[in-house]
């Protein structure tokens, strides 16, 4: 969460409001993904990743970005035949990508208005 720390510049609203639409946004992104892969509909995978590989990117997840980009272009090109191990790389790192965020927000508190990690002081 550094980076989107940083990209919110504190904002704490900000930066939890961008966590939430994440978690509340991607789960029908993802099933919708997963239909598209399953029915081999390269312009359905092409365009599901491409709209989580935004979601991603303004998150500052570069690695998830990456693996929806892959499925981006997989489905762009037509070139299907990694489009399994594509998905199941992407859904890998948005599991470990969902978890983190999850677990960082429970660790995090707010002290003068800014986001720091449990324990820092005392907290408002």
């Amino acid at each position: 969460l550094a980076a989107l720390r940083e990209r919110v510049e504190g904002d704490v609203d900000l930066l939890l409001e961008l966590v939430d639409l994440y978690l509340q946004s991607s789960p029908p992104l993802f099933s919708e993904l997963e239909s598209a892969v399953h029915a081999l509909d390269a312009e359905r995978i092409a365009r599901a990743a491409h709209s989580l590989k935004g979601m991603l990117g303004n998150i500052c997840a570069p690695i998830c970005a990456a693996a929806a980009l892959e499925l981006e272009t997989i489905g762009k090109t037509r070139e299907l035949a990694n489009v399994n191990s594509a998905l199941s790389a992407l859904e890998n790192e948005s599991e470990r990508l969902r978890s983190l965020m999850t677990a960082s927000i429970k660790g995090l508190c707010v002290r003068d208005g800014q986001l720091v990690a449990a324990g820092e002081g005392s907290y408002a």
